[in-house]
């Protein structure tokens, strides 16, 4: 039997240290700065399927990983305080083939080539 303590945010403390339940986990709806932060983690890619994922702001606009990375503490800031700026990321989408059209509203670049 281990000695483990659990934080009301679901982090566990053990004998080895600190395990974050959602340290890189590729949430859908982005509420917090701790799930953008933790989406950011798993990675550009969604698995399994191997296709691009992207982050859709408030207002509609959607943004590639490299961008919301680069542009992290403007996105976060509007996250936390529910800014609707069009920097407030709302969710983290799948692109796949079919959205070929679909390109980042700040650099350009086509989402599907990702």
């Amino acid at each position: 039997m281990t000695n483990a303590f659990t934080y009301s945010n679901g982090d566990h403390v053990t004998a080895s240290g600190i395990v974050r339940h959602d340290y890189a986990y590729g949430h859908h709806v982005i509420g917090t700065t701790r799930h953008l932060r933790s989406s950011l983690r798993h990675g550009p890619y969604a698995w399994p399927g191997g296709y691009a994922r992207a982050y859709m702001c408030s207002d509609g606009e959607t943004l590639c990983p490299a961008c919301v990375r680069a542009e992290y503490r403007q996105i976060s800031n509007s996250v936390r305080h529910g800014i609707n700026d069009g920097w407030q990321v709302i969710a983290c989408i799948v692109i796949d083939d079919t959205d070929t059209d679909e390109c980042c509203a700040h650099c350009g670049v086509g989402l599907a080539s990702l």
